[in-house]
């Protein structure tokens, strides 16, 4: 569906060190094939071109990754400068026209997919599952995260200790 937005938020959420840590669930899953190829579209290493080859190649509806260019912005910004001119009784400001030329290059980017529409509705009661876990998800406490994965890692290490020996012993 394009929605680089969502891809972005899952893949940063499944790279997060809560979930990473969990390496025995990691083993059953298969993170090679599958979490590894994600991770590389969403690494800012080389100005994140795999994100901006994804997102070229799209023709229809698209959900950018906002992300990368809001870096872009920032890094334009830092980039080129605006002059002010201090005079004797006043203060002028230049206007850099490039700086503004190459932000209008990345909203012209980022924008470039609305013109095309995706061919399906709302559903009502999709949304409302997504309102209300996104409520429940506003209210825990990040440090419930923390204290759920270790929880799930010591029982990785029991099940493991078990594993073994019943491997040991024949099993």
């Amino acid at each position: 569906m394009n929605n680089y937005a969502s891809l972005s938020a899952l893949v940063t959420a499944l790279s997060s060190v809560v979930i990473t840590r969990l390496s025995l669930t990691w083993a059953y899953v298969g993170r090679t094939s599958q979490l590894d190829n994600l991770i590389k579209c969403n690494d800012p290493a080389g100005n994140f071109s795999a994100f901006r080859m994804l997102q070229q190649a799209v023709d229809g509806p698209c959900v950018p990754f906002v992300g990368m260019y809001l870096t872009d912005i920032t890094h334009i910004n830092d980039q080129y400068l605006d002059n002010t001119i201090i005079g004797s009784n006043t203060s002028t400001t230049l206007v850099n026209f490039v700086k503004r030329q190459r932000w209008s290059d990345v909203v012209s980017a980022m924008v470039q997919h609305q013109a095309k529409m995706y061919t399906f509705s709302e559903d009502s009661s999709t949304m409302a599952f997504i309102e209300s876990s996104l409520a429940q998800a506003e209210e825990i406490d990040t440090d419930t995260f923390w204290s759920k994965s270790q929880e799930v890692q010591q029982n990785e290490i029991e099940c493991a200790d078990i594993r073994k020996g019943l491997e040991m012993a024949g099993f």
